[in-house]
């Protein structure tokens, strides 16, 4: 006899997983937009990332790779010459100097060529760059502040020491400048060659190389040093930015980050996807026996199975990667790469495709493994049932409701894992923002008080010296006479240094060396990596990036140090950790550049320099809190008298901080939240699923005598189960993940310092009120649902 099974059946299986997925339409709802979910954040994720390196890419891309600096028109006109070269820019810094109406202004030359080169950082928006002796190119923010909106054409007072007078503007740049930046005012070539300090070998050259994509990052840097030997140029500085992302690609810098989330996206959906099947298959496994009595071979089924999975994973996928896409492309528009979206959506497609197949293999196992006579008898969970033992209060609402939580323990631990991966990821995150406090990081950098005074000056600082250091004993005496004021205190001496390796030209570069002193000679040796302290004049420690970037350059090399006199060779005694100099050594401004690369006795810096004035390089001033506005107001007058000299604020510092940290956090938060949606999922699907299977179950109960409210606070008892299991597996595994982690972030945050470790409260609360919130509305709408059909009518349905 042949089962009907057992003939040809490949139209027929595709038939009946139609038929299956037209009846299965909550199951298939659900596994639908868990999929979708999945493939949403990791395309996401894939085209954000390819949107920012595309970005970058982009903002290097037919720019400049070297820069020449104290150059001549006649060595600018020379690089021109040069056939490899594509183009060469001009710049010039005059001065930064303050006016009476209280902002700061820095007069730039450039050519065509460099506004080219600059052109993601500075534009011309309208009009021509500068000719004449008082035409002038400003910001459409500068001309709407203080110049009542003047344009093209417009006469404009400028009221600086050493440009003052009536210019026309010729030109509108195109950028913004931030509160409380300095305003640039783009001068003509005759302007520069009329100012008193005019140096005709200030110039700066921006230099472009034909064909730089196809040369390697080393054949560029060879051919301007080769260059610069040639034309007897200085030597070359480099553009780290350009390096950086010279030989960056989408598999090196995107792909890390979305397979680490396509980690977790793969736990999370397998859990919930996998759940919703299970269940789905017990509710029709009768179903699946039916078809095993009419000869249908267990890969037969397996296939049915995974043929629902595949149209359902394709569904969401294709759902998910077109919003992925489509809100990546809304964010970041510029950023659009054709090459890096497909790499995005293919990662996505494999990693979303693996995940269907991984969660549909175990519940297709089940259906296939059934037996017809056993699928005849099956009832939902009834072998997960633990055995009655007396003396328990058995039939409570509570006791029934804690049964119905433990009957199956599988659907279980998956709602439990897949609620508490979201409050993991959370907690950890919620956590480290804590460690990097914006405040706390910043009072790294202002151990002693609000405010630093230090040296700000585009003239050479030797120079600067050589004629007088700004920060006098007579300026110290001002600071201390603001209201508020109670001490200033040295914080840095410093001079700026050029060093290359004894013998190697090839490796050289410029930064602040500060003197070491009793006061900051403990924190120093604190940060020691390697070697020792200096024991000698001509001995010296150098930060430990410079020693990355130079492997040559460690313990026992010479040096070459300029400082503004003779060259001194100097002996490397040992690397220090310049994070963690940060209140000894650290820079100024956002950016702080001008933080200590190289630490020296006092005795190398007066060979280096000899005859200096005092080697003061910032100060820091200690406040009275309560004065604080006056202080602040008293400091930024006396920085406005004295143009050489700079203010950097704590509260600038925890400003900066915050930005960069907000978004970072808020982006990884957003990630945790949306990877608890597949929590959320499983549990809405289990609910509902329980609600259509229990329902004779629950009626017979009601008929029994359970009151109304008794089978709400049944069900109600289960959901509070599944939200208390989930808080506690969340705490349980990510308290302690999270402290390990806090410890290794605060370690390198603050140089070895460990930080108290903080619970993060508010959002914790917000996540355990998200999760109790949840079970109390899925439980009302159950109950709800149980009161609209008659007992009877429940009674008299199958299981």
């Amino acid at each position: 006899m042949t089962l009907p099974l057992e003939n040809p059946t490949g139209a027929i299986l595709r038939r009946l997983t139609r038929r299956s997925l037209q009846s299965e339409k909550r199951r298939n709802g659900m596994v639908v937009i868990a999929v979708a979910l999945g493939a949403f954040l990791l395309c996401l994720a894939g085209t954000i990332g390819a949107s920012l390196l595309q970005i970058r890419q982009d903002q290097i891309t037919d720019t400049y790779e070297a820069t020449y600096a104290g150059v001549t028109q006649a060595d600018i006109a020379a690089l021109k010459e040069v056939p490899e070269i594509a183009r060469v820019g001009t710049y010039y810094v005059l001065s930064t100097e303050n006016s009476p109406r209280g902002f700061q202004a820095t007069y730039l030359y450039v050519d065509q060529d460099l506004l080219y080169t600059f052109r993601h950082q500075m534009s011309l928006a309208q009009g021509r760059l500068p000719q004449g002796d008082h035409e002038v190119a400003l910001g459409a923010d500068w001309l709407a502040q203080y110049a009542n909106g003047a344009g093209l054409g417009d006469t404009v007072t400028l009221d600086t020491p050493s440009f003052s007078g009536t210019y026309v503007v010729t030109g509108i740049l195109g950028q913004e400048t931030a509160a409380g930046a300095e305003f640039p005012m783009v001068l003509s070539h005759a302007a520069l060659e009329g100012w008193a300090d005019y140096d005709p070998a200030g110039y700066l050259a921006y230099v472009h190389l034909a064909g730089d994509q196809a040369l390697s990052a080393e054949a560029i840097e060879a051919f301007y040093r080769q260059t610069a030997e040639d034309l007897d140029l200085p030597v070359p500085g480099f553009s780290n930015v350009y390096f950086r992302y010279h030989d960056s690609s989408y598999l090196r810098e995107v792909l890390p980050m979305v397979l680490v989330l396509g980690a977790l996206v793969l736990a999370g959906g397998c859990l919930v996807i996998q759940s919703i099947f299970r269940i789905s298959i017990q509710d029709k496994i009768q179903s699946y026996g039916q078809l095993r009595t009419l000869g249908a071979t267990a890969r037969q089924i397996r296939r049915m199975v995974h043929g629902e999975g595949r149209r359902l994973g394709s569904l969401g996928l294709l759902a998910g990667v077109v919003l992925g896409a489509l809100v990546g492309l809304a964010l970041f528009p510029q950023g659009f790469h054709p090459l890096y979206y497909a790499a995005a959506i293919l990662v996505t497609l494999v990693i979303g495709g693996g995940m269907v197949a991984l969660a549909v293999r175990k519940p297709a196992k089940i259906a296939a493994g059934i037996a017809p006579l056993e699928a005849m008898r099956f009832v939902p969970d009834q072998r997960a049932v633990p055995p009655r033992k007396a003396g328990r209060g058995a039939f409570s609402p509570r006791a029934l409701g804690w049964r119905n939580f433990r009957r199956d323990r599988r659907k279980t631990l998956s709602i439990a894992l897949s609620l508490s991966l979201g409050g993991i990821l959370l907690l950890n995150i919620a956590s480290i923002s804590l460690v990097q406090d914006p405040a706390r990081m910043a009072r790294m950098e202002f151990p002693l008080g609000d405010y630093k005074v230090y040296l700000s000056s585009d003239r050479a600082h030797a120079d600067i010296l050589a004629q007088g250091n700004p920060l006098t004993p007579a300026l110290q005496e001002e600071i201390l006479a603001i209201d508020g004021v109670t001490d200033v205190v040295v914080t840095r001496q410093s001079l700026s240094l050029r060093y290359q390796l004894a013998g190697d030209a090839s490796v050289h570069s410029t930064g602040m060396g500060d003197v070491l002193t009793q006061q900051n000679w403990d924190a120093v040796a604190a940060a020691l990596l390697a070697g020792t302290m200096p024991e000698g004049d001509r001995s010296v420690l150098v930060a430990s990036h410079v020693a990355e970037a130079y492997p040559e350059i460690a313990p026992g090399a010479s040096l070459v140090v300029e400082g503004g006199g003779d060259p001194v060779t100097v002996t490397v005694a040992g690397v220090f950790d310049a994070t963690k100099t940060a209140a000894c050594g650290g820079g100024h401004g956002n950016l702080g550049l001008d933080a200590a690369i190289l630490y020296a006795p006092a005795g190398l810096f007066q060979q280096l320099l000899p005859g200096a004035a005092p080697l003061d390089y910032a100060w820091s001033v200690v406040s009275d809190p309560s004065q604080d506005q006056a202080v602040a107001a008293g400091l930024e007058a006396l920085v406005a008298r004295h143009p050489e000299v700079g203010l950097d604020t704590y509260a600038s510092r925890v400003e900066a901080f915050r930005q960069s940290n907000t978004m970072i956090y808020d982006a990884l938060e957003v990630v945790s939240w949306l990877i608890l949606l597949f929590g959320v999922v499983n549990l809405v699907n289990t609910t509902l699923s329980n609600q259509l299977t229990r329902r004779r179950e629950q009626a017979m109960l009601r008929t029994l005598g359970m009151t109304r409210r008794q089978l709400g606070t049944m069900i109600a008892w289960e959901g509070l189960c599944y939200a208390l299991t989930a808080a506690g597996a969340t705490l349980a595994i990510g308290l302690p993940v999270a402290v390990g982690v806090c410890r290794t972030v605060s370690s390198l945050s603050y140089g070895g310092t460990i930080v108290p470790y903080q619970f993060p409260l508010p959002e914790m609360a917000l996540f355990l009120g998200v999760l109790f919130g949840l079970e109390l509305l899925l439980s009302g709408w159950s109950i709800r649902r149980e009161e609209k059909d008659g007992l009877l009518e429940r009674i008299g349905q199958r299981p």
